[in-house]
């Protein structure tokens, strides 16, 4: 399934990385807002 979605490592590690900046970001906003 995810093959499917991900031909490549490297989109994969791209996805992944932006998920992690993502969820990064909103840690951060929610620990700023204590």
């Amino acid at each position: 399934l995810l093959e499917c979605r991900f031909p490549s490592d490297k989109q994969l590690n791209e996805f992944l990385e932006k998920l992690n900046q993502h969820a990064n970001y909103n840690i951060s906003m929610v620990i700023n807002e204590n």
